[in-house]
């Protein structure tokens, strides 16, 4: 069932200002602009004027949820063009909760042209806005004018929503091809199918209090690291599932490092948490139902200022 479709707002608008403000605002002060273009017979918003790459638009979800009734569940799918002039890498078209928070809801890796980005919204969201924008890690920021074609909220009128039953899904004091390797041994593709090296990591096996524990080391890039997969789990959509993780560093960390998870492969920063002054970590997310649907692996990494530095992961469990 569609609850909201952009497309039908805009054919009563004419080429020029945008003129739906109780729904979409730009984003940024004092750019950019929203204007309305008919592209081949096919209305579109543009966003122009860009300075930053956190100019872009809010969509007032607040104001849609009172108008017509959004739950949580609705889903959210925004697809639009990236103009001319993109960074080739490096950069991407993001979703986020309108806070300074970071909180990132979808993304999509530089796209070259055509964009799509979808969200199932939360309670949480119910009050708030979104904001569509760029972000980006490389030397360029990615300011070009983008256009916004279509933004639908939909629902499935019946809930489809399979128990999970199990007690507990993964925990690494319970793999057997962790624990019952020798100390040393170096975790190659294939030893555990939960668990995967990412980048040039290197993982190797080490004696800890309470069984093997895993010690990262070889970094040079900060996505170098430890995936913990999800395909193999099992996992049923409309369950909550949480990944709990602790750790501690090798040595000092440079002023500045962050550990924290990452969703692959939308890349979202999870958890963050300093460990320049202390060197043990604990990290914990629930996973939300569009992370549950889109990401394939959680990253176990640090940010690039901590790139160089080893760690161990002592602890891995994920269930419920």
């Amino acid at each position: 069932m569609v609850l909201f479709d952009l497309r039908e707002k805009l054919v009563n608008m004419n080429a020029g200002s945008f003129t739906g403000a109780a729904y979409l605002q730009p984003l940024g002060e004092p750019s950019p602009t929203l204007s309305v273009a008919n592209d081949g017979g096919i209305k579109t918003v543009q966003v122009t004027k860009r300075a930053i790459r956190e100019d872009g638009v809010s969509i007032l979800i607040y104001s849609l949820a009172k108008d017509i009734g959004l739950q949580a569940g609705d889903r959210l799918t925004i697809t639009g063009r990236v103009a001319a002039g993109a960074p080739a890498d490096n950069w991407g078209i993001v979703l986020r909760r309108g806070s300074l928070d970071w909180k990132q809801l979808a993304q999509q890796i530089a796209p070259q042209g055509l964009f799509s980005l979808t969200y199932l919204l939360e309670d949480t969201d119910l009050d708030t806005v979104i904001w569509i924008h760029t972000n980006h890690w490389g030397e360029n920021p990615p300011t070009m004018d983008f256009c916004i074609d279509s933004i639908l909220i939909t629902r499935w009128q019946e809930k489809r929503t399979k128990a999970d039953t199990r007690t507990q899904i993964y925990s690494l004091t319970t793999d057997a091809r962790i624990q019952e390797s020798e100390d040393g041994a170096i975790m190659t593709l294939g030893d555990s199918a939960y668990l995967q090296q990412s980048g040039n990591a290197s993982i190797s096996i080490a004696k800890g209090e309470k069984g093997n524990v895993l010690y990262i080391s070889n970094r040079v890039n900060d996505w170098d690291g430890l995936d913990v997969r999800l395909n193999p789990m099992g996992l049923e959509p409309g369950n909550k599932y949480r990944l709990n993780i602790t750790g501690h560093m090798d040595g000092i960390a440079p002023q500045g490092t962050l550990i924290m998870l990452q969703g692959v492969p939308v890349y979202s920063w999870e958890g963050c948490q300093r460990v320049d002054e202390n060197n043990a970590f604990s990290l914990n997310h629930f996973l939300s139902q569009t992370e549950l649907e889109a990401w394939t692996a959680i990253r176990i990494t640090t940010n690039r200022i901590g790139a160089n530095i080893s760690f161990f992961v002592d602890s891995i469990e994920f269930g419920f």
